[in-house]
């Protein structure tokens, strides 16, 4: 399998232009908006009766990279700057197409990653690898959400390269035919916040965007049949602690928020947590209401590439490591079920 590279210049920021529809070219819009609602608005009766189902431990796995990534790219190696200059940060399951989505970026290049793997004769592949790159060379993709066909990721500098800037791309794709993945006008440049995670919800008849940050979450909001989203609110708590966050709707109508963490420890294997937040959006206020540890064994980190599944009422959580392994081709990872 040939190592395939495609630029994001070329694929995902080619503008995306609308001519006026016909009725029937309306209709099919509504539809498309109404089927991604219906998905995006799934419910929980119980949020934390969800989490306690979930097994503490789950066996390892391994995405096969062979073909997409050099011998010491995204590893630990010594040559990689013990993994400075690049590593994984997000993932998320595409259910429309049995596919997995993993986010990362390299400092040294300045661009974003996403590589897609699936199944083929038996094996987790990777089989596509996307970089994104951005005017201002923001180059770090954190948290990945995938809600119906589409994609919300944001794309920010991180640690010491050129801290100054305080702005994030946020974009949102349509999947729907991964060949052809096409940036839609929803999109956005966030001029007040750097956003290391972003996701997506269907609330009270309108769109919601939860971008994180340390120290901070911004919730947008739009009109639904509307593109342009504006920030509604700033919670100033610790919920996004550098991996990822993830929205959860209870039944009755309480949204939850839930962030997560990897305590590193030298020699026994990093304890790894996921914080459940009660939700006020109103009132731009989030109250800490459970823990729940999870056993990752070296084999994955809620510090890197980790979310949260939902099929029907039940949850399950992914959660790779933050680096491929640097003598083998693979990235190890679990789902805890």
């Amino acid at each position: 399998m040939g190592r395939k590279k495609v630029s994001a210049n070329n694929l995902f920021f080619k503008p995306v232009k609308y001519r006026d529809m016909k009725k029937s070219k309306k209709l099919i819009a509504f539809i498309f908006c109404y089927s991604f609602q219906l998905f995006s608005s799934t419910c929980l009766e119980n949020v934390q009766e969800s989490f306690k189902e979930i097994a503490k431990d789950a066996p390892t796995e391994i995405i096969h990279t062979k073909g997409y990534f050099g011998p010491t790219e995204y590893t630990q190696s010594l040559f990689n700057l013990f993994g400075y200059n690049n590593h994984l940060q997000g993932v998320a399951y595409y259910p429309e197409k049995d596919i997995y989505i993993l986010s990362g970026g390299d400092w040294k290049t300045k661009k974003g990653l996403l590589i897609f793997a699936r199944e083929f004769q038996g094996k987790m592949r990777v089989f596509k690898r996307i970089h994104l790159t951005s005017q201002k060379e923001l180059w770090h993709i954190g948290g990945i959400n995938i809600i119906g066909n589409k994609l919300f990721l944001s794309i920010e500098n991180m640690g010491a390269d050129k801290f100054w800037i305080k702005e994030s791309d946020v974009y949102v794709f349509d999947i729907s035919d991964i060949e052809n993945i096409k940036k839609l006008p929803e999109s956005f440049m966030a001029n007040n916040g750097k956003y290391g995670a972003i996701d997506y919800t269907y609330y009270k008849h309108e769109d919601y965007l939860f971008a994180g940050n340390m120290g901070y979450v911004d919730i947008y909001k739009k009109p639904t049949y509307e593109n342009q989203y504006d920030l509604l609110t700033r919670i100033r708590k610790l919920i996004f602690k550098g991996s990822h966050l993830k929205v959860l709707k209870q039944c009755d109508g309480t949204l939850f928020l839930a962030g997560f963490k990897s305590s590193f420890r030298l020699i026994k294997p990093s304890k790894n947590f996921v914080y459940l937040y009660k939700l006020d959006i109103n009132q731009g206020k989030a109250k800490k209401i459970a823990k729940y540890q999870f056993n990752c064994n070296r084999n994955c980190s809620f510090r890197g590439a980790v979310n949260i599944l939902q099929e029907n009422q039940k949850l399950s959580i992914i959660s790779s490591k933050m680096f491929k392994e640097s003598l083998a081709p693979f990235i190890k990872f679990k789902i805890f079920k």
